[in-house]
């Protein structure tokens, strides 16, 4: 997986499992000196949702000295999850329903 100039995105939702992950390859890459190991969060913008979780990523990649980039989906959509789901509002769709599909 890893070459010598390698630049490899991981996705870290600041969980258990991402967070053992991004340790596990920040490990790796240690002997892969000009690799580049960069970490991608999404902000999905559903209200107390992923506050703690991304500060979790925060922390893990500041310690690791791991980019961390964080994506939004009011940046990238214009809306956050919970107003696409207030707009949306049909009652027969769950939040999940958009996330799944953007």
């Amino acid at each position: 997986m890893f070459e010598h100039d390698s630049r490899i995105a991981v996705g870290v939702s600041g969980g258990k499992d991402s967070l053992n992950l991004l340790h596990i390859l920040a490990e790796i890459e240690r002997d892969y000196p000009r690799a580049e190991l960069i970490a991608i969060s999404i902000d999905e913008g559903i209200y107390g949702y992923r506050d703690e979780a991304l500060e979790y990523a925060r922390r893990a990649c500041r310690t690791l000295g791991i980019e961390h980039l964080v994506l939004s989906f009011k940046e990238l959509y214009g809306l956050t999850l919970d107003e696409i789901v207030d707009k949306t509002a049909c009652g027969e769709l769950k939040p999940c329903t958009y996330c799944g599909i953007l």
